[in-house]
């Protein structure tokens, strides 16, 4: 028996065949990988998040919301005046302590 995948002619037939098992082969993969990522804990996480001084309750209400809803981060809120920020941001890329947040 012949093959119905010719490799000189493809019908629509043949490729929706092939994309068809794609598909699937590749959802069920997808699968597999969601089930071994949820049996996974999320390792803690710390996060350095600069401000200059405006607005401050409003940040602290909305970090403290965040990290509810969070419970493995962490926020630091490291606070400058509007004018010493960029000289302190500044400072803080040269000597490789950036904040991963700003």
């Amino acid at each position: 028996m012949q093959s119905s995948i010719r490799p000189d002619r493809w019908t629509r037939r043949d490729f929706l065949t092939l994309a068809g098992a794609y598909a699937a082969s590749g959802g069920l993969g997808g699968v597999a990988a969601l089930a071994r990522r949820a049996e996974a804990q999320p390792s803690p996480v710390h996060l350095n998040f600069m401000v200059w001084s405006y607005g401050i309750e409003t940040i602290q209400d909305n970090i403290k919301s965040f990290q509810q809803r969070n419970p493995t981060i962490t926020v630091s809120l490291q606070d400058t005046s509007w004018f010493n920020y960029h000289d302190a941001m500044a400072t803080k890329f040269a000597s490789g302590d950036a904040p991963d947040v700003a």
